[in-house]
């Protein structure tokens, strides 16, 4: 993750930002939030967006 913001930015219901330490630095990442893959419901106009923020990922880390 390189903290582009795409993914909370757009899916706020399945991603957060978070601070993270990382080879001794402090930096910006997202993470999935826990369970959401259980508790949102999957409709067209979602899934439409998941497809466009996987595609504009710059890390490419969702797939």
């Amino acid at each position: 993750c390189n903290d582009c913001g795409t993914c909370y930015q757009e899916l706020p219901q399945f991603f957060e930002k978070k601070t993270a330490i990382i080879d001794g630095e402090s930096r910006i990442i997202a993470t999935m939030v826990e369970g959401a893959l259980d508790s949102v419901q999957l409709t067209p106009e979602l899934q439409k967006r998941i497809d466009r923020v996987k595609a504009s990922c710059d890390a490419e880390i969702i797939k």
